[in-house]
């Protein structure tokens, strides 16, 4: 038997060989992994015929295309409802508008203290209630009162400038109410605020500029007014620290002559000695 014979017979007997070995597998019912879209389940079945090494049992495939779908989570629909984002933009406008209703209260309020209102009510100050002064007063509340939160923050040089910028402002108009009172006020805050920063120099400056600005009426109208008293009540204060007695007195008895309440300012001991150092 010559070498091509026996390779005949070599490969006769390993295809007779794999024959049977297919052919003796039982068949077993399968489920045949098939992929379809979220709208579809894994329905479709199939019966093959395949190796012991390939074969799966139903149970397995069943299995195994449950983790195909879920992994690791329940398969059951979520009960979680769906974020109702037209109500949340309703509750963030109402929040909204309740912050600022809080931020206008505070801010008159603030300003009607500052400015002494009940005061100047009673004594005949104000005068005027239009429509402009009231939108005027509301526009000097709101900048005050933000800039006292500046301060408050700790921002004191933003603040400077809100009160710079706001007494420029006010040196443009005309006030015929009061003797210049919201120019008063804004002027005496922003010297205390520059006394807190220790600016010697031009916290007197700022009470000079106002000087200069009502020195007239002062001298010509002798009108009342309790804010331009206030600020040269604080003049004269910051003057006697300075050590300049003379004109800390006739500073303390100007705002004694426009206020008339500041009358027991003339009775510290500071203002005391001051009228006996100026007599002798």
């Amino acid at each position: 038997m010559n070498y091509s014979t026996r390779l005949l017979s070599s490969i006769a007997l390993w295809m007779a060989s794999m024959a049977f070995f297919m052919f003796s597998t039982p068949l077993r019912p399968v489920q045949a992994l098939s992929f379809t879209s979220a709208t579809r389940s894994f329905t479709q079945t199939q019966q093959t015929r395949l190796s012991p090494l390939f074969a799966l049992s139903s149970n397995d495939m069943q299995d195994f295309q449950n983790k195909l779908v879920c992994p690791e989570t329940d398969c059951t629909p979520s009960t979680k409802p769906y974020p109702n984002f037209e109500a949340d933009r309703t509750k963030s406008k109402r929040k909204l508008q309740m912050r600022k209703r809080e931020w206008i209260e505070r801010s008159t309020a603030y300003y009607s203290t500052i400015m002494r209102n009940e005061s100047r009510r009673a004594r005949g100050q104000i005068k005027s209630n239009t429509l402009e002064s009231h939108r005027s007063n509301f526009v000097m509340a709101k900048k005050l009162y933000f800039a006292r939160n500046k301060i408050k923050s700790g921002s004191l040089s933003q603040a400077e400038i809100i009160y710079r910028k706001l007494i420029d402002e006010l040196m443009e108009d005309d006030d015929e109410e009061c003797d210049h009172a919201q120019l008063a006020i804004s002027t005496l805050l922003l010297a205390l605020l520059l006394q807190r920063k220790q600016n010697i120099t031009e916290t007197r400056q700022v009470f000079d500029r106002f000087f200069s600005i009502i020195y007239r009426n002062i001298h010509e109208k002798e009108s009342e007014c309790t804010c331009s008293a206030k600020v040269f009540q604080a003049y004269a204060l910051f003057e006697m620290k300075q050590g300049n007695v003379k004109k800390s007195y006739m500073l303390a008895k100007t705002a004694v002559r426009m206020d008339n309440e500041l009358h027991p300012l003339l009775r510290w001991k500071q203002f005391r000695d001051a009228e006996l150092a100026m007599n002798n």
